[in-house]
């Protein structure tokens, strides 16, 4: 079965972050950035990082443009805000995930974002909220070097938002998960 990984660079130092990158065996970055740049770490910016990924002999892919959750596109905003539903509609969204997939099939292929909790980034609550299910298997490396299976995320996440119980408590008669995936979305996008 293929496999997709997802890191968050947070704070790393480019050292650490390769490390991490080759401890999980990576050959191909797809950074999902809208905007490849840190002004706090500089390292992760386009240039010194796609460079530092060719010196470790990793593929540094940009596909911020199709998979960044903060896109040009007024058409992806709602009421003045993001909207990861539309941004999963838009047809570079879905051509840029057949892409990762079609890479998956060959090498270890891991997403970038910023952001060190898996839950706190759209690529869980966007991207890999839309590649579950078929033949990927996802893992999440965490801060620490340690991998968490998506599905283990995913239960994290159902119980930080209180759906885990759901069904067992109210007349709710849609998929707790979805409703979990809706919840979070709103915090990390600060519309609780």
């Amino acid at each position: 079965m293929k496999a997709l990984y997802t890191i968050g660079h947070s704070s790393h130092r480019i050292d650490d972050f390769l490390a991490l990158l080759e401890r999980h065996g990576i050959e191909a970055v797809f950074d999902v950035r809208s905007k490849p740049y840190s002004r706090i770490h500089p390292h992760f910016r386009y240039k010194p990082l796609a460079g530092a990924l060719q010196k470790a002999g990793i593929e540094y892919v940009f596909a911020g443009k199709a998979l960044g959750a903060r896109p040009d596109d007024p058409d992806c905003l709602e009421q003045g805000r993001i909207s990861y539903a539309r941004l999963a509609r838009r047809p570079e969204f879905a051509a840029a995930l057949e892409q990762i997939h079609r890479a998956a099939e060959s090498r270890r292929v891991c997403l970038m974002c910023a952001e060190k909790e898996p839950l706190s980034c759209h690529r869980t609550l966007l991207i890999c909220r839309h590649m579950r299910g078929g033949d990927l298997c996802m893992y999440h490396i965490l801060a620490d070097g340690s991998l968490e299976a998506h599905g283990e995320t995913e239960k994290r996440m159902m119980q930080r938002q209180g759906t885990a119980q759901q069904r067992l408590f109210s007349d709710y008669a849609g998929d707790p998960l979805e409703a979990a995936y809706e919840r979070r979305i709103e915090w990390v996008l600060g519309r609780k």
